[in-house]
């Protein structure tokens, strides 16, 4: 699995700049509402799920996104059966992170796709983004250009959606 020094590396080989802020370790994205996020434009929370065929979505969104309906997210991602949250091994053998630490940037640990990707539709439209490097006590920010041309190097083609909510 690609560490986070790993990740570092593909961003300066493929010239990508980057910005990171040190703050205490989040244990998920509502105790990343704090003074990591000030100032950054579009912070990001995940939702690491498994529908009953064990297809593996990473559906990522603006961290003050609220309660998703996950009834219809997974008609949207084309689930088979009920989506629900994977367990913290599959997400550690899948994208190499533990809970806490889900973040855009573990799809470096994806390297054979077994993951679908799927990127609140919003995301289109912004100038940069931010979110944890593999670890849950930094924040790192990207351009949205420099976003693209990661998920590019890794071969991953990102689905923009709109998310959908509860209630």
């Amino acid at each position: 699995m690609k560490t986070e020094s790993d990740f570092y590396a593909l961003l300066d080989d493929l010239g990508i700049g980057h910005k990171t802020l040190e703050h205490p370790p989040c244990s998920g994205a509502a105790d990343s509402i704090g003074a990591a996020r000030d100032g950054l434009e579009f912070p990001v929370k995940n939702l690491f799920l498994r529908d009953k065929k064990k297809n593996t979505y990473h559906v990522v969104m603006h961290l003050d996104t609220p309660s998703v309906d996950l009834k219809v997210l997974g008609e949207k991602v084309g689930a088979r059966g009920r989506l629900s949250f994977g367990s913290a091994d599959r997400l550690m053998e899948m994208l190499g992170v533990a809970p806490g630490s889900v973040t855009p940037f573990a799809q470096i640990n994806d390297p054979d796709h077994k993951t679908q990707l799927f990127l609140d539709a919003r995301m289109q439209s912004i100038s940069s983004m931010s979110a944890h490097p593999l670890r849950n006590d930094k924040t790192t920010t990207l351009s949205k250009s420099d976003f693209d041309k990661f998920l590019s190097a890794l071969g991953k083609m990102p689905t923009y959606i709109d998310i959908p909510l509860q209630g």
